[in-house]
């Protein structure tokens, strides 16, 4: 795992700073603290940073193809290099090296830009072809490994991280308005927007070629979802269980040991069990705990870890961790209000000091529909019956014209929509009704609304597969995969994440919602396959999520905390919110009339990630 930075500029006689691109380099230098490498060769300039993984001696980059006319700078890994390079080898190609950066060069020269059909792993990289001067940009087809970019009539940068992209004064630091109320609708600010204006992040399963300064944006994978009724369940077991453990095989591959990270949870667990029939050596697992019982799931993972005989380590996360919110902030860039940032961070920093890889268990609930707002309350299923016409005109209409704070209004609004709607109802932090009494007036005319258009390929689905397929283009590559990216490469850490094998994406896209929810049940095909991996306690383990106790926290250890950033003469003159309605928000959640930590907990890093990377 790595990380990697450059700048093309467009004119091709003004050179390349070479000390700004190692200032680019030195800004990420923890996504790779065992080496650095630059290239710069007139108008171009690549750098990268190196955490050695494979072919710990020989996989200094940039890496060339023979006659040095083809450079790549890469993060991640392709777990099927040695079958491309055999390949390769067998069409000539000479090899430096034995790492997977080298195969991607020679594949490229291969097939071009269809070399990426061929390869299956996570990774971004930036790769630049000298003799058509044509840069490749290149993200993985379900967004494991970032990459952000900015361009304008000069110059293009990009980078694994956007600190390294305004390590460049040249770009500017303008706050965009559309960012902020994307990210206060959602807790994150989805791909392909950033926090600032002009930088952005290339999407998932897409790639960009910069050519006689032309940009040029296309997807190249998607997930298509066609579903086979005919199949039996026990073709499905089989062929689940046979597509995972592959997986994993595949992400066992490394000259450093790996480890694992362990909830207790179904999919967490799944990794372990298969990864203990699959390696020679002892597994080691790390998990995280609170000391308040409904957060806690260390008993959990501890008997996941006695029964697959895991070199188990954990520790408790306590109050005191707001402590580390600066850093955490630092290290995402961006404004993120997942709070399960928190525990990520210090699972990985455990992790960080026994192994350099570890194998995640996330994607299960994506793949398989594994989160309790695919299903619908028996309360929803009793107003459902009504015609649209009435919930929509009718129930919607008294939701709208009651006061804020009445009991049953948002159920009235939630109700009456239809049911996307009332997904991204069910998955917002922030309300549309709710930011409009928050927001400044000016603040609010600033904004032009925007809209996360990913339905297109599934409009004539089914609920779930719908729900399923936003997810999947969101919160999975936005919220999951950078939580866990971001935390992990804070301490050097490189996570691999065997359920989101491609292949496993594309089975479960054939599989029926019906084999995946049926009654209350959730991930019931996904467990089926699982059946002679783990025990049925697993499977009745009610769904914590990776959450922490936060309206405990901010209802004693952090009260003082809240008001006092929250309420700021800073927060306050950035004129974005009202005061009064901030206040209300803090005074409502310590009264207990209302659970407001989340709304809080966005707010309180939106200002701190304002202070570190706007106010210094």
């Amino acid at each position: 795992m790595c990380g990697f930075v450059g700048r093309i500029n467009l004119d091709k006689n003004n050179r390349v700073d070479k000390s700004l691109i190692k200032s680019m380099c030195d800004a990420i230098i923890h996504r790779g603290p065992d080496d650095e490498g630059f290239f710069a060769n007139k108008n171009v300039g690549l750098g990268h940073r190196r955490l050695s993984i494979i072919d710990l001696d020989r996989g200094h980059q940039p890496i060339f193809n023979e006659d040095g006319s083809i450079v790549i700078v890469y993060n991640g890994e392709v777990y099927n290099f040695l079958e491309l390079r055999k390949e390769l080898l067998y069409k000539g190609h000479n090899f430096k090296s034995r790492t997977d950066t080298e195969v991607i060069v020679h594949l490229y020269e291969e097939l071009q830009e269809s070399c990426l059909n061929k390869m299956n792993g996570m990774f971004s990289f930036a790769l630049w072809d000298s003799k058509k001067e044509k840069l490749f940009l290149v993200r993985d087809r379900i967004g494991i490994k970032p990459l952000y970019y900015y361009l304008d009539k000069e110059k293009i940068l990009f980078a694994s991280e956007l600190k390294a992209i305004i390590k460049d004064h040249s770009v500017p630091r303008k706050i965009d308005a559309n960012a902020i109320d994307l990210y206060l609708s959602y807790g994150y600010i989805p791909a392909p927007w950033t926090i600032f204006e002009g930088i952005n992040k290339l999407l998932p399963g897409n790639y960009a070629i910069l050519q006689d300064g032309i940009l040029d944006v296309r997807q190249y994978w998607d997930i298509k979802y066609e579903y086979n009724y005919n199949r039996s369940d026990e073709d499905d077991v089989e062929n689940i269980i046979n597509i995972l453990k592959s997986s994993i095989q595949m992400r066992l591959i490394s000259d450093v040991p790996v480890g694992a990270f362990l909830s207790g949870g179904i999919d967490s667990s799944a990794i372990v069990g298969l990864m203990s029939q699959l390696s020679d050596r002892k597994i080691k697992t790390f998990s995280i705990g609170f000391k308040e019982d409904r957060f806690n799931e260390l008993n959990d993972a501890r008997f996941i870890a006695e029964t697959f005989h895991t070199e188990h380590y954990e520790m408790i996360v306590e109050p005191d961790a707001i402590k580390l919110l600066p850093d955490l902030v630092w290290s995402y860039d961006e404004p993120f209000a997942d709070s399960s940032a928190i525990p990520t961070y210090y699972v990985s920093k455990l992790a960080s000091e026994h192994v350099k890889v570890i194998l995640s268990g996330d994607g299960g609930d994506e793949l398989f529909a594994g989160y309790t707002r695919y299903l619908t309350s028996d309360r929803d299923k009793i107003f459902l019956k009504l015609p649209r016409c009435i919930r929509k005109y009718l129930l919607g209409t008294v939701g709208n014209i009651m006061p804020r704070n009445f009991v049953g209004k948002n159920y009235l609004q939630y109700i009456s929509h239809g049911n996307m709607q009332r997904y991204l109802e069910r998955v917002c932090c922030f309300s549309e009704e709710m930011k409009n009494y928050l927001y400044s007036k000016d603040f609010a005319a600033s904004i032009e609304k925007q809209t996360l258009n990913y339905l297109g390929n599934v409009n004539d689905k089914d609920a779930i597969t719908k729900y399923l397929y936003f997810d999947s283009k969101t919160y999975l590559p936005d919220d999951i995969l950078v939580k866990v990216d971001k935390a992990s490469m804070a301490k050097s850490l490189e996570v691999r994440v065997p359920i989101l094998d491609y292949r496993l994406i594309e089975y479960a896209a054939t599989i029926p919602p019906c084999k995946k929810i049926q009654g209350g049940n959730q991930k019931v095909i996904f467990k089926k396959a699982l059946k002679n991996v783990l025990t049925s306690s697993v499977f009745r383990k009610r769904k914590h999520g990776f959450s922490i106790p936060l309206k405990l926290w901010f209802r004693n250890e952090l009260k003082d905390y809240s008001y006092d950033i929250l309420l700021s003469k800073d927060a306050l003159q950035r004129g974005y919110f009202k005061r009064k309605h901030i206040k209300n928000i803090l005074d409502e959640h310590q009264s207990g009339r209302r659970d407001n930590s989340f709304h809080m907990w966005t707010m309180l890093i939106f200002e701190l990630w304002h202070k570190h990377f706007i106010d210094q």
